[in-house]
């Protein structure tokens, strides 16, 4: 149980770097102010990856998930 949730952590982490990586240069660009567009961009990416993890998890098999031993 301990492995499944520092697993979803992990991918919490990279969503959030990954979003406010692109809502950097979007900041960048001039589109929106920079702060604005990191913040935006680090929410969209955890709540992407937290959807992702959940629609992967659920084409998995029962039987095919480490996490089940």
């Amino acid at each position: 149980m301990a492995d499944k949730s520092w697993k979803t952590m992990e991918v919490m982490v990279k969503g959030i770097f990954l979003g406010g990586s692109l809502g950097a240069v979007v900041g960048w660009t001039g589109l929106i102010p920079l702060a604005k567009a990191v913040a935006l961009g680090m929410l969209c990416g955890c709540l992407a990856s937290l959807s992702f993890h959940d629609r992967m998890d659920g084409k998995r098999k029962p039987g095919d998930r480490k996490d089940d031993e």
